[in-house]
């Protein structure tokens, strides 16, 4: 006796699609295909669509950043992604200021495992460069957190310097770990908005001048040459918002480099005509 059958399904798994049934037992998947047996409960889902369990391998909950907070927490940002059919996250782990690894670590699983209804996993982030931090990169890694963020913007609160990035991706990858990297360049970013502000430019479509295209394109560059000074280094860079920034990363790929990149939804589905809008600043996005 199965627990649920899930009738008339279109199932998809990692070897293709079919249209079928799927049957649970103990709250795993036990058959699928023409399941045929009794169940305590049956579901004719009549052709709706069944995946596996997604992961979103990048959130910020609970995340405090420059005197914000984001507006979801781990019960609510987890409750809402299992609605949505994502049955896990990985979400960063932020020390704060002058904080060690292994303290902030321990900080996020004691925010997060009371609240939590998904399965979770931690990425860190580094944002500063120091002897204790080096030395807790492999105690982190033995706790389950192999891939580690870098930050090349946010001048003055996450942003880790070239060479610190070299230090850090040699440290990180000596234990098979691997290395996420926020890649804008910080500096040129950081006087374009201090003159845009100056000379009273704060409408909605600024933000994307004081950031252009360029910054990501060339900081692109720039890590996925770092990086390439170290060997065996598996990287990817985060919420990739151009078609050039993946050129970069698949050119170094075709060279035997583990380099990826990931995107995220809006940068899909929006365009720079958003920002231009009389409600624009519902569609300011700095990504974390």
């Amino acid at each position: 006796m199965l627990d649920l059958v899930i009738k008339d399904a279109k199932v998809f798994t990692s070897s293709g699609y079919f249209e079928g049934d799927v049957g649970v037992k103990g709250g795993k998947i036990v058959k699928i295909g023409d399941v045929q047996e009794q169940a305590d409960r049956t579901l004719d889902v009549q052709g709706k669509y069944v995946v596996p369990g997604l992961i979103d391998g990048h959130t910020h909950m609970e995340f405090p950043f420059m005197g914000e907070v984001t507006a979801d927490d781990f019960y609510y940002g987890t409750s809402a992604a299992v609605g949505g059919g994502v049955t896990t996250i990985v979400d960063f782990v932020t020390p704060s200021k002058g904080q060690d690894l292994l303290s902030a670590y321990q900080k996020w699983r004691e925010t997060a495992d009371p609240k939590v209804v998904s399965d979770y996993g931690l990425h860190m982030i580094i944002r500063e460069v120091n002897p204790t931090v080096m030395e807790q990169i492999p105690e982190v890694m033995g706790r389950g957190v192999m891939s580690f963020k870098l930050y090349m913007a946010y001048k003055g609160e996450l942003m880790v310097n070239d060479g610190e990035i070299l230090k850090l991706v040699r440290e990180i990858s000596s234990h098979g770990g691997v290395v996420g990297v926020h890649a804008e360049n910080g500096e040129i970013i950081n006087e374009l908005v201090q003159e845009y502000v100056v000379e009273g430019k704060v409408d909605p479509i600024y933000h994307y001048y004081s950031r252009p295209d360029e910054m990501e394109i060339e900081a692109a560059n720039r890590v996925a040459s770092i990086a390439s000074l170290v060997k065996g280094v598996t990287m990817y860079q985060v919420h990739t918002s151009t078609g050039e920034a993946v050129d970069v990363m698949s050119s170094y790929r075709s060279r035997g480099m583990s380099y990826f990149n990931e995107t995220t939804p809006h940068y899909l589905t929006l365009t720079l005509e958003a920002l231009k809008r009389p409600d624009g600043y519902k569609y300011v996005m700095s990504l974390l």
